[in-house]
């Protein structure tokens, strides 16, 4: 199968193109179908969506219209309301409100008795010229049992004695006077005005703490509407007392609009019974019920309707009735849908349903889609990694194939050569044949390194090598490969420097398997230092391993080279474009050997100045 895919992968380079182009192409196809999906989610979503709001404004239209249709009945059976809203009753009596406690004033006050005015005649008169007699005159009418009579006297006997000084009996006839209801005086309560005169007094007297008290209870008993008053009598006693009421007052000016419209209104139908106001720019609903003479309504704040139906509601003029227009509203019901004379509106805070769940289903879409792209992506990402791993392995493969085939074809060349010539005779002197036998061995020995070179490297991948293990001194090992290599690069004019510390320690290794290490850095010094014929060795210590270093001043490594000439097969263009010979097994052979002893190689080196290869390994405590 690997030679297959070897086979395959020397073909162009365009199929690793191909290969790319396609993955792109899946991809983009897949992210169209991702969109796609997603986008008819959407559209799913949005479709639910309307028939969700227009269920859900039919059903608030519905629950809206049943509302209102039980209001009404209850305005037709005149059920006074318990919250937010006055009954009022217009028929040609006059006004009636329930509870009568929330209508501050009455465009039309009820008639009620006054005093009178000919009975007091003679003590109207003597008033300004005898205050004794005008008291003493009305005393007798001050005891009487008609309340209206006894009202007029009492009236007149505080007034009298305010104006002589006399104020602890001016105030006690204004309490009796405010102790007497349904007597008017100019279309005024005579217990109110009686009230208010006793309040002047004591502010008079400067007794504030009895003034706080009848003037807030004044105040309060003005605002529990005590009294049927106009609202210009209302208006003066309020600003007097500092007091406002804004719902009352709304309520009442609605009460005084529909009056005034009272007359014109015969009788109304369907959803004409339902209306609203503005009084003081803040709205008032009313629901009317008409029967001939007789208009009972609901005059309602906003609050009454939203106790029983969560909405928005808009006038013609967009103004809110009923609700927050806060927002751009979802569904809008106009009054030519509804029959109703406002725009309801519903948002999503109270009529439209949360898009949480489709939002979520749409995320676990999206997360599905990524996850799958992901996982695609890194299957393309891992498969064109073992693609160019595969190229560049092949490419190794070919040059070492065709690294090795040279240095097996040279040798050959040369064995073949002499043999011929040694077996037809044709060297007749017989120092020439000595030195042809010998370069025979040379070459023959030659062959044998290069085929061990290469079975050992393939056992020491496959684990099969047994490296036995002793102590030994570095420093000793090194003289022995030194003085062997110094006797074979000799010849060629090489020199080899050693300097070795006094104090290293010993190693713990295989003497054999070492020293093939550092022959093998040997032999790369001479092959790639063809200008400097001198190899430094040193030995020596560093952070507690043994350092031994092999340097040349050849023509060094580039920087991007130095991690992956320690590889199989691997060589640098350097030694490539100088046509060094080589098999790229050397260096790699170095790696695996003192890896297998515990320690590790170092590369230094920089184009034109040459290498240095350090084999760190454990001292041996």
């Amino acid at each position: 199968m690997r030679v297959v895919v070897s086979a395959w992968l020397r073909e162009p380079r365009h199929l690793f193109a191909l290969f790319i182009g396609v993955a792109a192409l899946v991809a983009a196809a897949f992210a169209w179908l991702s969109w796609r999906v997603i986008e008819q989610d959407r559209a799913l979503d949005r479709q639910r969506l309307i028939e969700r709001r227009d269920a859900d404004g039919a059903a608030a239209l519905n629950s809206l219209q049943g509302t209102l249709l039980d209001i009404l009945d209850q305005v037709a059976a005149g059920t006074p309301p318990s919250d937010d809203a006055v009954l009022a009753v217009f028929s040609a009596a006059g006004v009636e409100a329930f509870p009568r406690s929330r209508l501050l004033y009455y465009p039309s006050p009820p008639p009620a008795r006054e005093p009178p005015a000919e009975l007091f005649a003679a003590a109207d008169t003597l008033e300004f010229n005898d205050a004794a007699r005008a008291l003493e005159a009305l005393a007798a009418p001050a005891r009487s049992t008609d309340a209206a009579v006894r009202a007029g006297a009492l009236l007149r006997i505080g007034r009298i004695q305010r104006k002589v000084g006399r104020y602890d009996e001016a105030l006690r006839a204004y309490e009796q006077l405010a102790g007497i209801e349904g007597i008017r005086v100019g279309g005024e309560p005579v217990d109110l005005a009686a009230r208010h005169i006793v309040c002047q007094i004591l502010a008079k007297r400067r007794d504030k703490a009895r003034l706080a008290r009848e003037t807030e209870q004044l105040r309060k008993d003005l605002r529990s509407g005590r009294w049927q008053l106009s609202k210009p009598v209302y208006s003066l006693y309020a600003n007097w007392l500092n007091t406002a009421d804004p719902k009352g007052e709304a309520w009442a000016a609605a009460v005084a609009t529909l009056w005034s419209d009272w007359p014109n209104v015969r009788e109304v139908k369907g959803w004409s019974r339902v209306s609203h106001l503005w009084i003081d720019n803040q709205p008032v609903l009313v629901f009317k019920n008409a029967t001939p003479g007789r208009l009972m309504a609901y005059i309602a704040r906003p609050a009454f309707l939203e106790k029983r139906w969560r909405g928005t509601l808009t006038d013609d003029s967009g103004r809110v009735l009923l609700g927050s227009a806060s927002g751009a509203p979802d569904t809008i019901r106009l009054p030519v849908a509804s029959g109703l004379p406002w725009t309801l509106h519903l948002s999503p805070s109270n009529n439209e349903i949360s898009s949480a769940g489709s939002a979520q289903r749409r995320w676990l879409i999206i997360v599905g889609l990524a996850l799958i792209g992901l996982f695609a992506a890194a299957a393309t990402y891992f498969v064109a990694r073992v693609v160019a791993r595969e190229f560049a392995l092949a490419r190794l493969q070919s040059d070492f194939v065709s690294a090795v085939s040279h240095e097996f074809r040279t040798p050959l060349t040369t064995i073949r050569q002499l043999t011929e010539m040694l077996h037809k005779r044709r060297v007749p002197d017989e120092a020439k044949r000595d030195e042809y036998y010998d370069l025979l061995g040379r070459e023959s020995e030659r062959l044998q390194r290069l085929v061990e070179d290469l079975l050992d490297f393939r056992r020491m991948e496959a684990g099969a090598i047994e490296f036995s293990f002793e102590p030994l001194d570095p420093a000793g090992l090194l003289r022995g490969v030194v003085a062997d290599f110094q006797q074979r690069a000799g010849p060629e004019g090489y020199h080899v420097e050693l300097t070795a510390a006094s104090d290293v320690p010993p190693i713990r290794g295989d003497r054999a398997s070492l020293r093939r290490a550092v022959w093998n850095l040997l032999e790369n010094a001479l092959k790639y230092s063809p200008g400097c014929r001198t190899i430094w060795v040193e030995l020596g210590e560093h952070a507690k391993q043994v350092a031994i270093r092999v340097r040349d001043q050849g023509i060094g490594i580039p920087l991007n080279e130095q991690a992956s000439v320690l590889k199989k097969f691997v060589r640098g263009r350097e030694a490539k474009s100088a046509n060094i010979p080589g098999t790229g097994l050397g260096l790699a052979m170095v790696h695996q050997i003192v890896r297998s002893h515990g320690g590790r190689v170092e590369v230094r080196s920089r184009p034109g100045e040459g290498s240095t290869f350090t084999l760190l390994l454990p001292a041996l405590d």
